[in-house]
């Protein structure tokens, strides 16, 4: 149903570069194991990078940023994934080509969740820090908030952008 509605949105989309300059975000930050969420949804190394993740929100934005001076959306995951031994491409869209596709509507703890225009060239992406049942939400570098959390499925900037998932966790 989520993702038949997330169709219906995507037309009116336009780009989500890492470079721009979001609302601020929405809900408040939420532990790991929320409760009500299903047992067994994430991963030991998914949680680990949730936890790196939010260890790092309000870091500032830094365009090309790949480390604890600032991060852009890119340096920020791949900065994560490194933490778990996974190396990931520089740009977002060269990390959409890792790991493998995943539904809006299947995404879970530890996904990367992108944005944009269209699917062969997203701009932007984030860490899903959700599981599934809950409002889909993400860890980002934001230009305009640098590391932040972002409920997407109640957002009127980032839903009607949100183009696909990958999984990398599990992938290899």
């Amino acid at each position: 149903m989520f993702y038949r509605l997330l169709a219906g949105l995507l037309p009116v989309a336009l780009v989500a570069a890492c470079s721009s300059s979001p609302p601020p975000a929405l809900g408040p930050r939420e532990a790991i194991s929320a409760p009500g969420a299903p047992s067994g949804t994430g991963t030991t190394e998914a949680r680990r990078l949730v936890d790196l993740a939010r260890s790092l929100l309000e870091t500032p934005y830094r365009y090309s940023g790949s480390d604890l001076r600032g991060f852009d959306c890119s340096g920020l995951t791949s900065y994560l994934f490194r933490d778990v031994g996974l190396a990931l491409p520089r740009t977002a869209e060269s990390q959409a080509s890792a790991g493998h596709w995943v539904a809006p509507d299947e995404l879970r703890l530890g996904d990367l969740v992108f944005f944009g225009e269209s699917r062969d060239k997203p701009h932007h992406v984030g860490l899903v820090v959700s599981h599934p049942g809950q409002p889909l939400t993400m860890i980002h570098a934001s230009s305009s908030r640098g590391v932040t959390q972002t409920e997407i499925t109640s957002n009127s900037y980032w839903l009607p952008r949100l183009r696909f998932g990958r999984r990398v966790l599990g992938a290899r």
